[in-house]
């Protein structure tokens, strides 16, 4: 619609425009909530390559496959190590990964990935489990409200 024809509608019927103008804002709004509502009851699987590498986020609830389909990713590489919170978790993993046929390297625990506690020179990649866990472990339980990452991590 012209710039003009829209001023002149505007003019002569003002009411009306009105209404269409909130009609059409409550509208998309009603489209952004429906979106919004199928990300969040929906599991994020986001990746991003760079180089042919790629970075992946899984994102679901407790119970729904998370760990599995990160040990299932690891196992892509020949040797891939998965960081855990905690030893206890990293055995419970290796022990786990091990029952559904998917061996891989012993993880290691985030404190022994912070301290460099592992041998570099062999790894193909790393993979964090449950890493917001880790991250407020290192907060001292302090609430983490954001956190950024590049697009593309390079490697």
């Amino acid at each position: 619609m012209s710039s003009l024809y829209s001023d002149a509608l505007e003019k002569e019927y003002p009411q009306e425009c009105q209404e269409i103008r909130a009609n059409e804002r409550e509208k998309t709004i009603n489209e952004i909530k429906h979106k919004i509502e199928e990300v969040i009851h929906r599991p994020i699987m986001k990746q991003s390559s760079y180089n042919g590498s790629m970075t992946k986020l899984i994102i679901d609830d407790r119970q729904t496959g998370r760990s599995t389909k990160l040990i299932k990713e690891c196992s892509k590489y020949r040797y891939a190590i998965i960081v855990c919170p905690t030893h206890i978790r990293a055995k419970i993993l290796f022990d786990y990964a091990k029952d559904i046929g998917y061996p891989i390297p012993l993880p290691i625990s985030f404190e022994e990935f912070v301290e460099g506690r592992f041998f570099g020179r062999n790894i193909d990649a790393f993979f964090f489990d449950d890493l917001d866990e880790s991250i407020r472990q290192m907060a001292h339980c302090v609430p983490v409200k954001g956190i950024v990452m590049l697009k593309d991590n390079g490697g």
